[in-house]
């Protein structure tokens, strides 16, 4: 899983589209900024929202990862010979968006114990290598 990323402004929100489990299906990204000149591979889909101040950068990277959302995933994906995350099943997700200002509040929290928690992580391997 990749970790969760802070960006600035833009938020630009990188989702796998096809995958051989349904697990790793819809797993997202949050790039750190805005990449005028990039390109995607197929098997990404890359979301922005149409205006601004409608979704908190940090908000949307703990959302996309939550179980809420992994199990929207789980239960709108049919599997065949590979998962796949079509424009169709777009209609079926809610994306539960709190006003801005909490999306703020929230996202900013959840970051700053990410934050902790992976200073308590480097912290202890380093006790466990000394």
């Amino acid at each position: 899983m990749t970790s969760i990323l802070y960006v600035g402004i833009d938020v630009h929100i990188l989702i796998t589209r096809t995958s051989e489990t349904v697990d790793e299906l819809a797993m997202s990204c949050v790039a750190l900024k805005d990449y005028p000149s990039a390109t995607f591979s197929g098997f990404v889909k890359r979301l922005r929202p149409k205006t601004d101040g409608v979704a908190y950068d940090r908000y949307m990277a703990f959302f996309l990862r939550s179980t809420y959302f992994r199990k929207m995933i789980d239960c709108n994906t049919i599997m065949t010979l590979r998962a796949s995350f079509n424009e169709d099943m777009f209609s079926f997700l809610f994306l539960y968006l709190p006003e801005y200002e909490d999306q703020v509040k929230i996202g900013d929290m959840l970051y700053s114990m990410e934050r902790k928690i992976q200073c308590n992580n480097k912290i202890n391997d380093n006790l466990r290598a000394a």
